[in-house]
């Protein structure tokens, strides 16, 4: 991946990959997708991309709770995640 250093958008939630750090090295990434145990080993090595603008956590029992956590630990703002709408 190293040779695609414009890639912007990268889904490995369903891949089977050996070695995420990689990714760190991507400067223009701004969408990266990855299921639960990925997004483990990408955090606990700091090797998160650094600038990323959108994340996914993928998988069938990821809740919005997970998902905000995720966006937060990866340092992007979740302060205007969640508007709850007046009544009308």
């Amino acid at each position: 991946m190293r040779g695609a250093p414009n890639l912007h958008g990268l889904d490995l939630s369903g891949a089977e990959t050996a070695d995420l750090t990689v990714l760190a090295h991507l400067a223009n990434l701004r969408y990266l997708a990855l299921g639960r145990q990925q997004w483990t080993t990408l955090l606990d090595h700091g090797k998160v991309p650094p600038a990323p603008a959108a994340v996914r956590l993928a998988g069938d029992d990821v809740t919005f709770d997970d998902a905000l956590a995720l966006a937060s630990r990866v340092g992007l703002d979740t302060g205007d995640a969640l508007h709850v709408a007046g009544s009308l």
